[in-house]
């Protein structure tokens, strides 16, 4: 892995695991085997440089250095994920391609779409 690339998915596993101190649960709502979740959280703390957590018999526990970080990342996913639900909900373009006779019976209820939904934008074209 480049030293520069930010492992995303990685440190979305060291919250989710971090969140049940568990990596089965982890895994579960991850949809991964436990394997594949330890496999991103070890590929984490090696891109980190620092372990993340601290494994005992009885379970997880999170490092110093997991617990330093675990704040600063939640709050820079929660970022991320209020701009990309920004993103989303911009302009939404409905592209529609319909034959000309069908226009009669499409544009009424296009019209009334457009009431009820203004932020969409519908973009018609005819064929024959």
């Amino acid at each position: 892995m480049p030293s520069r690339t930010l492992p995303l998915n990685a440190i979305s596993a060291f919250l989710i695991t971090a969140r049940h101190l568990n990596l089965t649960h982890a895994a579960k709502e991850l949809c991964l085997t436990q394997g594949a979740v330890s496999r991103k959280i070890a590929s984490l703390e090696q891109w980190f440089g620092f372990p993340l957590f601290e494994r005992h018999a009885r379970g997880l526990h999170l490092s110093p250095q997991g617990s330093a970080l675990l704040p600063e990342l939640q709050a820079a996913f929660e970022q991320l994920a209020t701009v990309a639900e920004k993103a989303r909900q911009q302009q939404t373009v409905v592209r529609l391609k319909a034959p000309t006779c069908a226009l009669r019976w499409l544009v009424p209820r296009l019209l009334r779409l457009e009431r009820t939904a203004p932020d969409l934008q519908i973009a018609l074209t005819t064929t024959n």
